[in-house]
């Protein structure tokens, strides 16, 4: 057979999911829900490094430079390190989630004996409670749905691909724009209104 029988077979169009995020008030909705200092310090985390849910758990609070405003990231898909930037009140929530703990434990624990590293799984389920409890229900709130959030709040406070890119940890900056710019109405309406 020299003929290829898809030749004249038209190619399927695919619909590009759209990229959803929080919206700025769903943000302040689930911070005012937050309970525990645990969650205080998780979700403050998420919001303001981006960070995967891979990475969270990695962390240990050796890692978390209070003084300075910064967390060394390491990223398993690289094998790498990268630095992330701590709001001050994330500094403040990881402060009072830490405490006096020693600098080789891992950062988030479990809540039941034998307290130890948390896992994905349970920071999955954690970052989804925290929003549901917030009143997040038109999405699933994923620890890679805040990831989205911080690339798109970041984008449209700096302007800066390059920036967001490397806060991410992504190689290329067209793989942040393709992945976690959220273009929406409330995005579109803020550009609009910075130059109305």
């Amino acid at each position: 057979m020299q003929d290829n029988i898809v030749d004249g077979v038209d190619k399927v169009k695919q619909i590009k999911k759209k990229k959803v995020r929080l919206t700025d008030e769903e943000v302040e909705t689930i911070r005012y829900a937050l309970q525990t200092p645990k969650e205080k310090a998780l979700f403050e985390l998420m919001i303001c490094t981006g960070m995967r849910v891979g990475e969270i758990s990695y962390l240990n609070v050796s890692d978390i430079d209070l003084t300075n405003k910064q967390v060394s990231i390491y990223a398993e898909k690289t094998d790498t390190y990268r630095t992330g930037m701590l709001t001050p009140v994330a500094v403040m929530a990881l402060r009072n989630y830490i405490g006096d703990r020693p600098g080789t434990d891992p950062l988030f624990l479990a809540d039941r004996a034998p307290y130890n590293r948390m896992r994905e799984y349970g920071i999955e389920k954690l970052a989804k409670e925290m929003a549901v409890r917030g009143g997040v229900t038109r999405i699933t709130a994923t620890v890679h749905v805040y990831r989205k959030t911080f690339a798109s709040v970041l984008y449209r406070k700096t302007g800066d691909v390059l920036l967001v890119s490397k806060l991410l940890g992504h190689a290329k900056p067209d793989m942040t724009v393709q992945y976690y710019l959220i273009d929406d109405i409330e995005e579109m309406q803020h550009k609009y209104n910075r130059v109305a």
